[in-house]
């Protein structure tokens, strides 16, 4: 009887309802925060988070077979979007995307978002490269080319999207954070080497890590050796001066670990703040006596101060932490990896075609 009565009060919606009613439920961060929105699927940008949506159909959603990859936005500039884009294409190989979104185009329509967005501060670039839609099949490989090439009539068979959106940044945890390791079990190696829309795992880990009063967790292998958090690397600094991170064997290649251990190589081992700059397995235990700790990852650092209830040097961030932040802030306007944001071409009214 109530199962009927339910039944009764389900609507089928026509566009104007659809319309109506994804105006009205949109959560309040999506309505204050999502800026702007390029899909594939449309052929152009969205500005109204009401219409940033992804079909259904699509494999991304159902299958969960797709890549993404992130860049910074800064002074009204796009950082490191061509090692990012590096990297999505390889993890495209990896998933077998058999795309022909050309990179060129990728990174047009990434720049075209964040132009329409108008934001030159205090936002971030997500992006995301899919098998592609048509149908709930486990293989892509039936589906239509339905994807349109900006300034072209060609088509291809996946799909992509990107978006910007606020940022709150990493300056509200300066001050530093309490941190927790996981027994959340290890990805694959396939699944861990490439940035995969497969995260369960990774939102199991800061779950639980919230559970115990930690942020983001920090995974741990059979050898009682540090892994990586949900979403970022981890590295300390040993009490005679050498920066350690965890080899990239069974993690993602953090190009801000890259990064920042070139930088520290370059500024702190040449002027003697560090003793060396390494990459090799960290036990647990050495974590707990570390001088200093964070972590690492969207371009930027995170102080921690406590791993596991154990104090971490003097619980306070350190001098590398601080130095570290310094040149990785400094690097988002390095011009070899900076490309120039088309506000003026996007800011027109939105077209009606």
């Amino acid at each position: 009887h109530s199962c009927a009565i339910m039944l009764q009060t389900i609507p089928i919606l026509n566009a104007e309802a659809v319309a109506t009613a994804s105006r009205c439920r949109l959560p309040a961060w999506s309505r204050l925060n999502a800026l702007a929105m390029y899909s594939s699927a449309l052929g152009g940008v969205v500005t109204d988070p009401a219409l940033m949506t992804i079909p259904i159909d699509d494999h991304l959603v159902h299958r969960g077979h797709a890549v993404f990859d992130t860049a910074n936005v800064h002074d009204g500039k796009a950082y490191g979007l061509s090692f990012h884009l590096d990297r999505l294409y390889k993890s495209a190989a990896q998933a077998r995307i058999e795309h022909a979104f050309p990179r060129a185009h990728a990174k047009a329509a990434i720049l075209a978002t964040i132009a329409a967005s108008g934001a030159r501060e205090g936002v971030f670039a997500r992006y995301w490269l899919s098998a592609g839609r048509g149908d709930f099949n486990v293989s892509p490989r039936g589906l239509q080319h339905c994807g349109v090439i900006p300034g072209s009539e060609a088509s291809f068979q996946g799909t992509f999207y990107a978006i910007v959106h606020r940022s709150g940044g990493k300056d509200a945890h300066s001050g530093g954070i309490a941190e927790v390791t996981v027994k959340v079990p290890l990805k694959t190696q396939l699944l861990a080497t490439m940035k995969s829309n497969n995260y369960l795992l990774n939102a199991l880990t800061a779950m639980e890590a919230e559970d115990m009063g930690g942020m983001q967790g920090i995974q741990v292998d059979d050898n009682g050796c540090l892994v990586e958090s949900a979403v970022a690397c981890v590295a300390i600094v040993t009490k005679d001066g050498v920066l350690k991170a965890p080899p990239f064997d069974h993690t993602l290649a953090s190009t801000t670990v890259v990064r920042g251990f070139d930088l520290a190589r370059e500024h702190l081992v040449s002027h003697g703040s560090l003793r060396d700059v390494v990459q090799e397995s960290i036990p647990v235990e050495e974590a707990y006596g570390a001088a200093e700790m964070f972590s690492l990852g969207g371009g930027g650092i995170i102080p921690i101060v406590h791993l596991d209830g154990r104090q971490l040097g003097d619980g306070k961030p350190g001098p590398i932490f601080r130095q570290m932040s310094k040149l990785l802030h400094d690097e988002l306007s390095n011009p070899e990896f900076i490309d120039a944001v088309p506000y003026e071409e996007f800011a027109t009214t939105p077209t009606t075609q």
